[in-house]
């Protein structure tokens, strides 16, 4: 198991038995993760360490999606921590950066809509509205395999003895 920080350090080219950055490192760590929460990536209330113990595993138990959060969080703790002095290196860092992002949203809308632990769905997917009940289709934290179709609501008018025009929604006169 690779430990987050230690990996990070070594990206740094700071030896792992060099502690003394480790409290500011995990401090730039931890914002990195939040940022990933906000980009869809890992768990939902979010993911931080304390010290060298935990390990890429625990935040991407499966080991083989999403690597590319190791890349971006190494360039997003040294741009913090160490950002370089060259402004082309630096812009060069920024764009990997903004990729990084991009791909890592991409990944992880993928990977949330490809079903992963939540159930299929099994209901309707065309609705016809009814006029004096409400409908709820049983979506919630299920993978949809197509749209859901709402119907049109049926509409009629017709004249009346008033030479006006008399409206029906939902259906043909008041039949309560």
């Amino acid at each position: 198991m690779e430990s987050i920080l230690t990996s990070i350090k070594k990206s740094l080219e700071i030896g792992a038995e060099y502690t003394h950055f480790d409290d500011i490192l995990v401090f730039h760590i931890n914002s990195v993760f939040s940022i990933l929460t906000q980009l869809g990536v890992g768990p939902s209330k979010g993911f931080s360490i304390s010290d060298s113990s935990a390990a890429w595993d625990d935040y991407i138990p499966n080991g083989e999606t999403l690597q590319f959060v190791k890349t971006y969080m190494s360039l997003k703790v040294k741009l913090i921590f160490d950002p370089p002095l060259v402004a082309a290196v630096l812009e060069a860092t920024k764009a990997q950066i903004s990729e990084l992002e991009w791909r890592i949203q991409v990944a992880a809308e993928t990977e949330n809509t490809s079903g992963g632990d939540a159930d299929p769905y099994t209901g309707e997917y065309e609705v016809v509205p009814k006029a004096f009940s409400s409908q709820t289709l049983e979506t919630a934290n299920k993978v949809l395999d197509e749209n859901v179709v709402v119907a049109e609501v049926p509409y009629f008018e017709t004249s009346n003895t008033s030479a006006g025009k008399t409206a029906y929604i939902a259906r043909e006169g008041n039949l309560r």
